[in-house]
C-alpha cells in the first residue's frame, strides 16, 4: 500500500517518539502516515535531505542547535504546500503568537493530549490535500490552456487584397471562446468566432468539439448557411441539454471582397466603410445558437447574408465578452464604444493592428476590475481599390 501522508517529528524529548508511535499505530500499520523523527533543526533538514520532503511538520518550539521558529523558516521557503504545527510548552503564548505569526499552519501543547494530537494532524492533513489537489487543477489548467490556445490560428492571414487577424483570451485559465481562419482555395478562406456557453472547463470541451466539426464541414461545404447546419446536426446529438454555443461562420472571397455568412445566435458584425465614413453598417442575418434544437427546426431559422467590400472597409466579429466588459464602476463598455473604437482604428491601420487598439481600448476602460467573460475578435481589411 503506498504512504498517503509524510510527516516529520522534530522534538528532543525521547518519549514523544514513542507517544507519536503509540497514537498512530493503526495509520501507521495501514501504510496512512510514515513518520520521520529528528531530534532539532539541523537534525530535521538532514532527514529531509535524506527522506524527501513531507506534507507536515511537527515541531517543539524549545530545541538545542536550531530552535522551532528557525526551522519554521527554513521549512516554509523549502516548500511552501509543507504546513507545520507547533509543539508548545502550555503558558508559551509568546512563542506561540510569535510561530502563528511566522506562517505556523496550528500548535498543540505540552503536555499532548492524544485525541487533540489526532485531531490536528488529521485537520492539517485534509487542508495539504485540498492544497495540492488546488495545485494540481491549476498545473493542468495552465497546460490545458497552452493547448487550447495552440488550437487558435497562428498570426494572421494575408492576400494582395485583404489582411485577418485575430484575437482571443479566456477570462479563466481555459474559455469557451474560439476563433478561425480556414484556407479554403487559393482565393477563399473561413472565417469563425464562436461563444460556447458557461465558463471553464466544460466551455473549453465545447469550444474544441467546434473546431473539429468546423474543420471537418468548411472544407466540403463552402456556404456559411449550409456548414452550420451541419455542425448543429452533430451538436444536437451530444451536447447538454442547456447548453449551446453561439457561432458567426463566412466565407471571403478575396478575388471578389465577398463576404458571405451565417450566424447562430452570435451577434452581427461590424462594418466600418473608410470610403463612406459610415460607423457601422448593419448586417443582418437570423438564425438560432447551435445545439438547441434539431436539424429541422435549426434549418428553419438560420439565414445567410453577403456583402461585398470596398477599399478601406473593415469588417469586425467578436464575441460579448468585449461589450460586456466593466470597470472598477460597475459600467458596460457597450456597443456605442466597440463600434466607436473599431472606427477611430480602422483608419490607415491593418487587421492586426485595429485589433491590437480595439483590445487595448476595451483593456484601459476596465482597468483592474475583474473580468468574468471570455473574448474572441477577428478583423477583416480591406487593402486595395476594387
Amino acid at each position: 500500500m503506498s504512504v498517503r501522508a509524510k510527516i516529520i517529528v522534530v522534538d528532543d524529548e525521547l518519549h514523544i517518539e514513542s507517544l507519536i508511535k503509540q497514537v498512530f499505530r493503526k495509520k501507521i500499520r495501514e501504510g496512512d502516515y510514515e513518520f520521520i523523527f529528528a531530534a532539532n533543526g539541523i537534525d530535521a533538514l538532514a532527514k529531509l535531505d535524506q527522506y524527501g520532503d513531507v506534507d507536515l511538520a511537527l515541531s517543539d518550539i524549545n530545541m538545542p542547535e536550531m530552535d522551532g521558529l528557525s526551522l519554521l523558516e527554513k521549512l516554509i521557503e523549502r516548500n511552501p504546500v509543507l504546513k507545520v504545527v507547533m509543539i508548545s510548552a502550555y503558558g508559551d503564548m509568546q512563542n506561540v503568537r510569535t510561530a502563528m505569526n511566522r506562517g505556523a499552519f496550528d500548535f498543540i501543547t505540552k503536555p499532548i493530549v492524544p485525541a487533540d494530537l489526532e485531531a490536528t494532524v488529521e485537520k492539517t492533513l485534509r487542508y495539504v490535500a485540498r492544497l495540492k489537489s488546488a495545485i494540481k487543477l491549476e498545473q493542468e489548467l495552465s497546460i490545458a490552456r497552452t493547448v487550447q490556445l495552440g488550437l487558435l490560428p497562428n498570426g494572421c492571414m494575408s492576400s494582395n487584397d485583404f489582411e485577418v487577424s485575430g484575437f482571443c483570451e479566456p477570462a479563466q485559465s481555459i474559455g469557451g471562446d474560439y476563433y478561425d481562419i480556414i484556407q479554403l482555395s487559393h482565393a477563399k478562406f473561413g472565417i469563425a468566432v464562436a461563444d460556447a456557453s458557461g465558463k471553464g472547463v466544460s466551455a473549453a470541451i465545447y469550444m474544441t468539439l467546434i473546431k473539429g466539426l468546423l474543420h471537418a464541414n468548411a472544407t466540403v461545404e463552402h456556404s456559411p448557411k449550409e456548414v452550420l447546419i451541419k455542425i448543429n446536426t452533430l451538436l444536437h446529438r451530444i451536447i447538454k441539454r442547456g447548453s449551446f454555443v453561439s457561432m458567426i461562420y463566412a466565407v471571403m472571397d478575396t478575388s471578389t471582397g465577398e463576404f458571405s455568412y451565417a450566424r447562430a445566435g452570435h451577434l452581427p458584425p461590424i462594418l466600418v466603410s473608410e470610403e463612406d465614413d459610415v460607423r457601422e453598417v448593419p448586417l443582418r442575418a437570423k438564425g438560432m445558437a447551435l445545439g438547441l434544437a434539431n436539424s429541422a427546426a435549426f434549418a428553419f431559422t438560420i439565414d445567410e447574408a453577403s456583402y461585398t467590400l470596398k477599399h478601406g472597409d473593415a469588417l469586425v466579429l467578436y464575441t460579448d465578452g468585449f461589450i460586456e466588459a466593466r470597470n472598477p464602476r460597475g459600467e458596460e463598455y457597450g456597443m456605442e464604444r466597440l463600434q466607436q473604437a473599431a472606427f477611430v482604428h480602422c483608419l490607415n491601420s491593418t487587421a492586426t493592428d485595429m485589433v491590437r487598439a480595439i483590445v487595448n481600448d476595451v483593456k484601459a476602460f476596465a482597468g483592474n476590475a475583474p473580468q468574468h467573460d471570455d473574448m474572441a475578435m477577428v478583423a477583416i481589411k480591406s487593402r486595395t481599390q476594387r
